[in-house]
């Protein structure tokens, strides 16, 4: 596994993915159901992460698509616990347990390891 593409990759997918999920809890209709940017950030993380996986196997690399989409998964959980949660979640009242206990963000997690490694199936596929 190269580590430097991979954490490179899922810098830039946690950056866009913690966009989508703002602007998303922001549009008035979505504010009314209780997962619907996690809902709308997991639709739109499929391509973003077969994007990203797709650029991480570009240079050749063979690591199991479940194995690639757990450790982005893991980058991932580590920049919400340095960055989302103290800027964002404990400033409005939330707290690390309440963020990390919700279901979105873990069927949001499942759905991106999911992505990562239908794409190493793909992807290995048609070499």
């Amino acid at each position: 596994m190269s580590l430097v593409r991979v954490l490179i990759v899922s810098i830039v997918l946690w950056m866009i993915g913690a966009l989508v999920f703002s602007i998303a809890s922001m549009l008035p209709f979505i504010q009314k159901t209780q997962n619907g940017a996690s809902l709308i950030l997991a639709v739109l993380l499929i391509p973003l992460a077969i994007i990203g996986s797709r650029f991480y196997y570009h240079g050749g690399k063979k690591v199991h698509g479940v194995l690639l989409g757990l450790f982005m998964l893991s980058v991932s959980i580590l920049m919400d616990a340095l960055i989302t949660v103290p800027m964002f979640i404990l400033p409005s009242g939330g707290s690390y347990y309440s963020f990390f206990i919700d279901l979105g963000f873990w069927s949001v997690g499942m759905v991106y390891v999911g992505a990562v490694a239908c794409c190493y199936q793909f992807y290995w596929i048609k070499r």
